[in-house]
């Protein structure tokens, strides 16, 4: 099952900086980074499976978040 993003949303009460969330069978996750600097580090802020994890572009965080559902996925269907 893939991962179905979210537009880019602008920093909210909510989450204080730039985001994009899915919303996956485990949980909501979001990734986060501060839009305003000129290399921003992207953060797996919240995960269903507590994995924080930071890394220097948008398309590495999804990638790691993408890994780790997936293997969350084949554990729940063992």
């Amino acid at each position: 099952m893939k991962i179905e993003w979210s537009e880019r949303f602008a920093p909210s009460d909510g989450i204080p900086y730039d985001h994009i969330i899915a919303d996956t069978v485990f949980g909501r996750i979001v990734i986060s980074w501060k839009g305003w600097k000129e290399y921003p580090v992207y953060t797996l802020d919240e995960h269903p499976v507590n994995d924080w994890y930071s890394a220097d572009s948008l398309p590495e965080a999804k990638e790691h978040a993408e890994k780790i559902y997936a293997e969350a996925l084949a554990k729940a269907t063992e």
